[in-house]
């Protein structure tokens, strides 16, 4: 996994602080050189600075060193209304802490690259209609009203066929293996070696709305006592499907005393509503498009096996008396209160849900300690993954502009992306989630893990495309599929043999169109 942690980063800058000031504070004469032994703790040897020697130097920007651009405006058209507003720009004379980082990183762009940032929003909802045509507007009159079109990933993908935006991978600043930039972007959704639309720390909506796991940590306490050290059991890449399974299964508990299971009862793992479940598709690879390192886009045939392994596992899990899923029959809101009621009511010792539920629907919590986990993985030799699902805010440049001013932008996203890695990701993490972003803090840790494994996957991005741009059709979706058989039907290779034919001529039709463009 390509991703630095923004921990580890600070770890690295610490020590090089240190270093600096360690040397300044040494003398050394001709044929006498200091000789330092290396720090203990308890008599054990701390090797700590060499192995983070051995590790890729810090990342930065150096690479925008010396770009200046006189104060010429670019210009950023995104979503507004409520709090999208603020994941782009702020006022300086805001009390929210969040938003002075986002104030400030703003400011940092504007004076590393001499530019002027004009944020222009758009409070459009009628994605399909008015909002993508506006862009599409734009780049066909080449009217250089925008630089660069921002917009949920799941709508702003469709334009991706209508040459709106140019390719990422041939402008000059913008530099994938950085931290900031999110999984698969570069890689998974690059079909013929072309990258439109990126996304990472720049989004703020990316960080809030990152899956994972909250779970009570003294309702495990109670259960289990010292048996599980759930922290340590993912820096060990121990959490697996089946350890969760493991660590749940028996906890369900007749609460309501009605003799039956109920949302009423104890429960060791409740699941909000269907949606959550897209982020499983990279945790567990679910996977059933692949775009491999060439550019080619094809069905994952191979990974089928796999797929039908998982989600009957999968299936079989989610439908044990242990875990509370009461799906749409009753209402949406229903299942939704009657799941969050069961996690406030210490009757849950896990929930699927968002960072951002810990900032809201959780955060009058007082009667327990709670903690945050990633998705378990499949196998222990997995790496961690979450999928990004289409709610966190994705960006490309304008095709319609000169190759000049399509490099300005590009050293706009990557400034953007690199200030809010540094800025502002840490700022939420501390004033909005209440979690200290300390290096010795198993739940700065945890939030290191769950940001790392953040995955752009075109089995929820190019949904819509391969759907030959019908929003209405959502039920033929690759994702929507998967998370089907999870709740109600395990038998995969009959659904994938009902779609796999549409699925193939969708995206053989979306491969010849990016091909013919450039």
């Amino acid at each position: 996994m390509k991703q630095l942690s923004l921990r580890l980063t600070v770890m690295l800058l610490l020590v090089a602080m240190l270093a600096t000031i360690f040397a300044a504070c040494q003398t050394e004469t001709p044929g006498n050189t200091p000789k330092t032994d290396p720090v203990t703790t308890d008599g054990v040897e701390d090797n700590t600075s060499e192995s983070i020697a051995e590790t890729d130097p810090i990342p930065d920007i150096s690479h925008l060193d010396g770009l200046n651009y006189k104060d010429e405006t670019v210009r950023i058209m995104h979503r507004g209304g409520g709090t999208f507003d603020t994941e782009f720009e702020a006022e300086a004379s805001s009390d929210d802490i969040v938003d002075q980082a986002v104030y400030k990183r703003n400011r940092q762009v504007e004076e590393k690259l001499g530019v002027v940032l004009e944020y222009i929003p758009n409070t459009e909802t009628g994605w399909q209609s008015t909002y993508l045509q506006k862009i599409r507007a734009s780049v066909l009159n080449g009217d250089g009203a925008y630089d660069i079109f921002s917009g949920p990933a799941y709508h702003i993908t469709t334009l991706i066929v209508e040459n709106c935006y140019f390719n990422l991978n041939k402008t000059e600043y913008i530099d994938f293996s950085h931290p900031w930039w999110a999984n698969g972007v570069s890689d998974g959704m690059a079909i013929d070696g072309k990258v439109y639309l990126c996304t990472g720390d720049i989004s703020l909506g990316l960080v809030k709305y990152l899956h994972c796991l909250i779970f009570n940590e003294n309702l495990l306490e109670d259960i289990y006592n010292d048996t599980y050290d759930l922290y340590q059991i993912v820096q060990d890449g121990q959490w697996t499907l089946e350890k969760m399974a493991e660590v749940t299964m028996g906890t369900w508990s007749d609460v309501d005393k009605n003799n039956d299971v109920s949302d009423g009862d104890r429960f060791g793992y409740v699941v909000p509503n269907s949606n959550l479940l897209r982020a499983y598709i990279d945790a567990v690879n679910l996977n059933i498009l692949h775009v491999d390192e060439n550019g080619n886009a094809a069905l994952w045939v191979e990974n089928q096996t796999h797929v039908t392994e998982a989600i009957e596992t999968l299936h079989e899990y989610f439908n044990s008396q242990d875990v509370l899923y009461i799906g749409a029959a009753q209402g949406d809101q229903y299942a939704l209160n009657a799941s969050y009621a069961a996690f406030k009511e210490s009757r849950a010792l896990f929930v699927l849900g968002r960072l951002t539920d810990i900032s809201s629907t959780y955060r009058d919590i007082s009667s327990f300690e709670y903690g945050v986990l990633p998705l378990p993985k499949y196998d222990e030799d997995d790496d961690y993954g979450v999928t990004l699902c289409g709610s966190e805010s994705t960006f490309g440049i304008s095709s319609a502009l000169s190759m000049d001013k399509i490099n300005r932008a590009s050293a706009v996203l990557e400034a953007l992306c690199y200030y809010s890695y540094q800025e502002v990701t840490p700022v939420y993490y501390e004033e909005a989630l209440q979690i200290k972003y300390d290096l010795s803090e198993d739940k700065a840790i945890m939030l290191d893990y769950i940001r790392q494994s953040a995955t752009f996957n075109p089995n929820c991005q190019l949904n819509i495309l391969i759907n030959n741009g019908d929003i209405s059709v959502a039920q033929n979706s690759t994702d929507y599929a998967v998370t089907y058989a999870i709740i109600y039907d395990s038998s995969w290779m009959n659904a994938y043999d009902s779609h796999k034919d549409a699925w193939q001529f969708g995206l053989n039709n979306l491969v010849d169109k990016i091909k013919n463009q450039e």
